[in-house]
């Protein structure tokens, strides 16, 4: 609304937290009242099931860091990635092996 703060990204660009807050998907790392109010984080089990891209300045696309607001879906999000390096790491560890198998 009118009366959002403005928060200014380490690149130098500036939104209200309405718009980080979309950006960053932080109602889903934040149990919430029916009224909004966010009253704990989401426990970590279920924070591991969100699939996350590392949230972006809309204008310039560098991560946005450095705002204590968004550590846990910024945090989430390289988790998420490391994770798909893991999986294809294995994926591909697993293939060379069966194919070594194979050959014996």
């Amino acid at each position: 609304g009118g009366d959002s703060p403005i928060l200014v990204l380490r690149c130098g660009h500036a939104f209200t937290v309405e718009t980080l807050d979309g950006i960053t998907e932080l109602p889903k790392f934040y149990e919430s009242s029916l009224d909004g109010e966010w009253t704990a984080p989401t426990r970590l089990s279920e924070m591991m099931s969100i699939e996350s891209n590392v949230p972006r300045c809309m204008t310039c696309a560098e991560p946005i860091d450095g705002i204590r607001r968004y550590g846990r879906p910024m945090k989430a999000s390289r988790i998420f990635v490391i994770q798909r390096k893991w999986q294809v790491w294995v994926n591909i560890r697993s293939a060379e092996l069966s194919q070594d198998i194979s050959e014996v």
